[in-house]
């Protein structure tokens, strides 16, 4: 699976992704830390990768799905601390949901509960 880490998340937490054989890029590694959300959502679908964020605006994002298909993996409650617990719970998480990811999705991780909502076709 491919990730693209927001600009709200540590740069150390993609690097301790890729310890987890994930194929990951942070927003700041390719030029994109001050790009508004839908450039950043354009980029992710031309590179097939999973948008990892705390940002709620993405989930309401027209765009999200205009540009192609991705998904949408938001930490909330819990998953707002440090990196380390981000990253367990990622390494945890993500497989689990593998298919809904492939498929097109926002799954919003609340600690002890997982929310999934498919993205509609346009």
């Amino acid at each position: 699976m491919k990730l693209l880490i927001d600009n709200d998340l540590s740069s150390v937490l993609a690097e301790a992704l890729r310890e987890g054989d994930y194929d990951v890029v942070h927003v700041r590694e390719i030029g994109l830390r001050d790009a508004p959300d839908g450039l950043i959502v354009a980029r992710a679908v031309a590179e097939n990768r999973v948008i990892v964020s705390r940002d709620n605006d993405f989930g309401t994002l027209p765009t999200l799905g205009a540009h192609g298909r991705t998904s949408l993996v938001l930490l909330r409650g819990g998953f707002q601390g440090t990196w380390e617990d981000q990253r367990e719970a990622l390494l945890e998480l993500l497989p689990a949901l593998e298919d809904e990811l492939e498929q097109g999705c926002i799954a919003v991780f609340h600690r002890g509960r997982i929310r999934v909502h498919p993205l509609r076709e346009r």
